[in-house]
């Protein structure tokens, strides 16, 4: 079954992605999906050369900005009224900037994302909404209704493929079918998965972790996608892990 076999590729991504606990339970963050954008930054970022850094009773969202102005990337961190941003922190390390960034997240367990070319440090538990619409390329939309691993699937429909496609994400975001509502989600910015025919695009409010969540699994067919929000438009690569 095709549906089985992609989320099958999927499950394989995301779980590389879930915590790893350390002795203390300070290390343990959930990462993003790895996808060739995200390895090439981080090992150019890492290769950077060293430097000595030490801070005494720093605060944490202080010493993550000056990190990344280091770093020369542009980063959207912690709310300066956040518990994490106001954590007190004494580190003494070798490195290059972006190591002691990561090194930073990872102690703290703060998931760090690229998104676009934005990198993001959010709180675990991090609850933002964030709304974007993800349209299959134009010789995307045909074989839609193909099975996309295999050969053609007799009588397989193009609205029968937006089910499955939406089904699938809902599954992976958590969320109720189309037909059933937990009441908040009816709200404008909720979690929601919604399938718009007449403009063929899939409408997603999500977290953006689980937005990177659904490119992973969008990354799965043989056709790119165009993903447009709050930075514009971007291509997706197809198979791009």
């Amino acid at each position: 079954m095709k549906t089985h076999r992609r989320l099958a590729l999927l499950s394989l991504s995301l779980l590389a992605c879930l915590p790893t606990l350390s002795a203390d339970d300070q290390s343990s963050v959930i990462k993003q999906p790895p996808t060739s954008q995200y390895n090439a930054a981080v090992s150019k970022l890492s290769s950077a050369p060293k430097r000595k850094y030490e801070f005494v009773n720093a605060l944490l969202g202080d010493i993550l900005r000056f990190v990344a102005a280091d770093a020369g990337i542009t980063l959207r961190s912690l709310p300066e009224d956040s518990p994490e941003y106001n954590r007190s922190i004494t580190i003494t390390l070798d490195a290059s900037p972006f190591q002691l960034l990561s090194t930073l997240c990872r102690n703290n367990a703060l998931p760090l994302i690229l998104d676009g070319n934005t990198w993001y440090v959010r709180p675990t538990d991090d609850q933002q909404q964030v709304t974007r619409d993800y349209e299959p390329a134009r010789d995307h939309i045909a074989s839609l209704a193909k099975d996309e691993i295999g050969p053609p699937t007799i009588g397989s429909g193009l609205a029968s493929r937006h089910d499955e496609i939406a089904t699938d994400l809902r599954s992976i975001l958590d969320l109720p079918p189309a037909n059933i509502s937990k009441g908040p989600e009816d709200a404008a910015t909720a979690p929601k998965v919604t399938w718009k025919p007449h403009s063929d695009t899939l409408h997603i409010v999500a977290t953006r972790l689980q937005h990177l969540w659904v490119q992973a699994y969008l990354s799965t067919f043989k056709k790119g996608w165009k993903v447009s929000g709050e930075n514009g438009s971007q291509e997706l690569s197809a198979n791009s892990r």
